[in-house]
């Protein structure tokens, strides 16, 4: 029995020591690998979604913007009888007047609460 001790202690001891210190080594240069794609794709994503905003989704959110803003200039330009007989039309510049008369009235509030400051 005391050989097996001996064994115990001269071979299975040091062989799972090393054996665990393989699956050590293994397991951290898999999680170094991995850090290592993170520190580089994580700022490269952020730099590309960036760019992209700001060179192809701004772009064409300020060219809609532009475009429904010279449609209801349009509007201006039809005769007044038509607006007031035609009920989705009076209705459309009811509903623009009423959008600009809330941003003017939100203005002016923002304007008087600062003055009162």
């Amino acid at each position: 029995m005391k050989w097996l001790l001996a064994a115990d202690t001269k071979y299975l001891t040091p062989a799972f020591f090393a054996l665990s210190d393989l699956y050590r080594s293994q397991a951290m240069n898999a999680i170094n690998g991995f850090l290592d794609f993170l520190s580089l794709f994580v700022p490269l994503f952020v730099t590309a979604f960036v760019l992209v905003i700001v060179l192809a989704f701004m772009p064409n959110v300020y060219a809609t913007n532009r475009d429904i803003e010279s449609k209801r200039k349009m509007l201006l330009y039809l005769p007044v009888v038509i607006v007031s007989r035609v009920a989705s039309i009076r209705l459309l510049v009811d509903d623009i007047l009423q959008q600009r008369s809330d941003r003017g009235s939100g203005a002016a509030a923002a304007r008087g609460s600062r003055r009162g400051d």
